[in-house]
Order: structure tokens, then C-alpha cells, then sequence
């Protein structure tokens, strides 16, 4: 009893494992590994503009990016990929001390020292720049999860760059050393200013080519999507400064030696001799999603189903159109499985989509190929008459045109000849010019029911064709236009 009890116990397991493997198989058979994926990510984290700093402080800011970018894998792991990036990144300089300019000279000869006194002076830079990455993308996903890479080249354009001093009060003093004397708040002269401004920062290279990297993991949400959770750097690798050194101003001074004028006018720190090159860079976390942009399997199969219900009398038999679809003689029949064999042929996997457009193209060849000849029998009835010597079309029936116009203009892939014919009197040039004077008028009524010149061939024959429905010559008959459909 125990020995049956196990063996029922070991198959059970072996079953539940079984299946278990089955629909894991199945699973990683139907995951969407290959082909276009749009990517559409925002993160968050620090960043800093990367410039020098001397005679203060310096800390990052805040950082955030948003992108969407499209993605081509041509394998399960490796793709390429490009798209559009916003990135912000940000700067905070502060000073609490004090600055001194010595050696300078009044106007009366006299040695004195500028010295400028920074109290909670803080100022807040901030750039948003517009990027576009070529990319490269590496992912491992042996089952629903995995880990992804990615390394791009950026370039970015700055779309806005601005600083900010919040009530910063700058306190100008003048010593002589001479007298050991300081003195401030003298008329118009070594004031103390409060600063309140924000403004554009200036001088900066109008292209930015950042490294970038990013890894994290992978979750696979739904057939099509997976979420996306990693972190990012991000580093500009040229110096977005344009100002040289030689055009940097001292803290606090607008001017050159003794014409200095003591903040006038601020333009930022930025801008001071107190700051360096420039290199933005910025680190955070970011997250996702990854779209499969093609159709699953499944898909494609209730696609192939819906086809061969409607077009299915169209399709050549014995022919494999999936590799779980056959058409055999006037049944389909529809199995899962990676070959079939056919009157004795084994056939491989095939791609669904260029089944579907092989299939396509037979089934409008065939929809052409019957509308063409009912439109030919229409007109073998139904021909565009003249009178003598006249140009003018006499149209029997009244809708004639209004057919052949609505025929060309569902199926841009048809066209037609408008062929001029004129009756033997007179002589071959002016029957020849009268002709054609008679297909030219045909072809303007087409245009103006919406027919594309590309789709008309205007030909005159004069008086060298008999009627091609009739055979021999009757003059009255030959006084005609003939339009004949052809695929383009």
C-alpha cells in the first residue's frame, strides 16, 4: 500500500513538473524578444554644471530626465536605438566671506585695498537641454526577468539656461593700509548692494556631447511590456564654456584696474574669473516601460484566420502559410508546431508577415485582374463617340466617365490608355491632331472627376485602328476614343 502510494505520489509530481516545464517552454517560446521596442523613461537624482570654483562653495542640485526612444534588436540581446531626451541639470554656488582687491590707487595718488564682503551670497544655476543618443542596448531576460545596459552618445542643445540670487547682500569697503583706515558707505561709492535677480546665463557652446550609461533590471508585465528599473550617469565631455579667460571679470568689479565699477551690472558668477570649464554631469534612478511595437504570435495567427476566411478561395493549395497554419486542398487546418510536412515536403518555420504579404499581393492581383476585365467589358459596350470633324464626347451612357473615374480613383495600381481615333476623310496630320484633340478632352473630364495624371496615357492613332470590338473600318465608329485599363 505504501509502494502504491508513492508511485501515485512520484507521478503526480512528475506531472505537475511536466506541466509546469511545458508552460514555462511556452511562455519563453511566446516572449517578444526581437524587432522594434519603444522605450519611454523619466528619472530623477543629482547633478552639478561641473565648473570650478574658487573662493567659495559649490553642492548639485536636483536632476531629472524624461525620454522616449525607439529601439531595433537584432538579436534577443543586442539592438540599437535613437529618440529625444529633455535633461535637466543644476548648479548652487555659495559665498560667506570676504574678498579683497589690493594695491589699487585713488585719485589722488593714495594706496588703498577694495574689499568686498559676501553675506549669504547663494546662486542657483540651472540648464535644460535637448538630446538626442545614438544607442546601444544589451538585455538578458533567460525568463520573465533579467537585466538590461545601455550606452549612448548624446547631443544636446541647451533649450534654457538661467541663474537666480535670492537677497544676497554684498557689503563694499575701502582700506588704506597707510592710515589703518576703512571706510564704507561713502556718496555713491563702496555701498552696500542687495541682489535679487535672475537672468539668462551667458557665453555657452550651443552643443553638448555627454557619455551616457544606464543599467538595471528588467520585469516582464504583460506580453509586450516590461518594466524597467535602473540607474543612470550622464557626463558632457566638452567644456560648454565659450567665454575666454582673458574676458573674465573679478567678483564684484565691471571694469579693468582703476575704471572698475564695483556690480553694476551682475551677470553671474559664471561669468567671474572665480569659475572654470564647464562640464555638466549628473546621476540618479530611473524608470520605464519597454513596448513591443510588432504583433505577438497569437495575433498574427487571428490575422491569418480572418484572411483565410475572407480570401481564402484565393490562396493556392497545398500551400503552407504558417508554421501552424496549412492549407490543404479546401480545409485549414491549424496546429502548434515548428515544421510541417506537405505531399511529402518538410517545410521550416515561416514569417508570418511575409506570408501575409505574398498572400496580399496574390489576392489584389486577382481583385484587379476582375475589375479590370469588367471594366473592359463595360467599355467594349460603352464607348466614348464624336461626331464629324468635332472633339466634343458624346457619352453613352451619361455615367460612363463617372465609372471609369471611380474605378481608377479606389485603385491607384490601375491605369488606362486614352487612345484618340478620327474616321479617313481628310488628310492623315490633321486626322492625327483631331485625335488627339479628342483624347485630350476624355482625360481633362477624368481630371476633373479626381484621376491622376500618372494614372493616364493620352495616345492618338487618327485614322490607322479600326474599332478594336468590331473589326473592320466604319466611319462612324472610327470618330471614337478607346480607354483601356492596364496595371501599372
Amino acid at each position: 500500500m505504501n509502494i502504491a502510494r508513492k508511485i501515485v505520489l512520484s507521478a503526480l509530481m512528475l506531472l505537475v513538473c511536466l506541466s509546469v516545464s511545458a508552460q514555462s517552454k511556452r511562455r519563453r517560446a511566446e516572449r517578444l524578444e526581437t524587432g522594434s521596442f519603444l522605450l519611454m523613461s523619466a528619472g530623477a537624482g543629482i547633478s552639478d554644471l561641473g565648473y570650478s570654483f574658487s573662493g567659495g562653495q559649490k553642492t548639485p542640485l536636483f536632476a531629472a530626465k524624461i525620454a522616449v526612444e525607439y529601439a531595433y534588436f537584432f538579436t534577443p540581446k543586442i539592438g540599437v536605438g535613437t529618440g529625444l531626451s529633455f535633461s535637466h541639470f543644476g548648479s548652487a554656488a555659495f559665498l560667506n566671506r570676504p574678498l579683497s582687491f589690493d594695491g589699487m590707487v585713488d585719485y589722488q595718488g593714495e594706496t588703498f585695498n577694495h574689499i568686498i564682503r559676501f553675506d549669504h551670497f547663494r546662486e542657483r544655476q540651472n540648464m535644460l537641454l535637448l538630446e538626442i543618443p545614438i544607442a546601444f542596448h544589451y538585455k538578458h531576460k533567460p525568463y520573465d526577468k533579467g537585466y538590461y545596459l545601455q550606452a549612448a552618445l548624446k547631443f544636446g542643445f541647451p533649450v534654457s539656461a538661467t541663474y537666480t540670487v535670492h537677497d544676497a547682500t554684498v557689503d563694499n569697503s575701502v582700506y588704506y593700509p597707510l592710515w589703518n583706515l576703512e571706510m564704507h558707505n561713502l556718496p555713491d561709492r563702496f555701498e552696500t548692494v542687495q541682489l535679487t535677480q535672475t537672468d539668462r546665463i551667458p557665453d555657452l557652446f550651443p552643443l553638448a556631447a555627454a557619455a551616457y550609461f544606464e543599467a538595471g533590471g528588467l520585469w516582464q508585465m504583460s506580453r509586450k511590456v516590461d518594466l524597467r528599473v535602473g540607474g543612470f550617469v550622464d557626463f558632457c565631455m566638452n567644456n560648454l564654456f565659450r567665454l575666454r579667460n582673458a574676458d573674465r571679470l573679478p567678483l564684484g568689479f565691471a571694469g579693468i584696474g582703476n575704471n572698475a565699477d564695483y556690480m553694476p551690472d551682475y551677470d553671474g558668477i559664471l561669468r567671474t574669473a572665480q569659475t572654470g570649464r564647464m562640464h555638466p554631469w549628473a546621476v540618479g534612478l530611473k524608470i520605464g516601460v519597454s513596448m513591443y511595437c510588432g504583433s505577438t504570435e497569437r495575433e498574427k495567427m487571428r490575422k491569418v484566420r480572418n484572411f483565410l476566411k475572407q480570401y481564402g478561395e484565393y490562396i493556392p493549395r497545398d500551400t503552407v502559410l504558417l508554421h501552424d497554419t496549412v492549407l490543404l486542398r479546401d480545409t485549414i487546418l491549424l496546429r502548434q508546431s515548428d515544421t510541417l510536412v506537405v505531399n511529402n515536403t518538410r517545410f521550416d518555420t515561416v514569417r508570418v508577415e511575409t506570408i501575409i504579404r505574398d498572400t496580399l499581393a496574390l489576392h489584389d492581383t486577382i481583385y484587379l485582374e476582375q475589375h479590370l476585365s469588367r471594366l473592359d467589358s463595360l467599355l467594349s459596350q460603352s464607348v466614348i463617340w464624336f461626331r464629324f470633324d468635332d472633339y466634343t464626347p458624346i457619352l453613352e451612357p451619361a455615367d460612363i466617365i463617372d465609372k471609369i473615374a471611380d474605378m481608377l480613383r479606389n485603385h491607384p495600381q490601375v491605369g488606362v490608355y486614352v487612345n484618340g481615333h478620327a474616321c479617313d476623310i481628310g488628310t492623315e496630320a490633321y486626322n492625327l491632331a483631331l485625335a488627339l484633340r479628342r483624347a485630350n478632352a476624355v482625360a481633362d473630364l477624368l481630371r476633373q472627376k479626381g484621376v491622376r495624371d500618372e494614372q493616364m496615357k493620352v495616345a492618338t492613332f487618327g485614322a490607322s485602328e479600326p474599332f478594336k470590338y468590331n473589326g473592320p473600318h466604319q466611319r462612324a465608329k472610327d470618330r471614337r476614343v478607346e480607354v483601356i485599363p492596364f496595371l501599372k
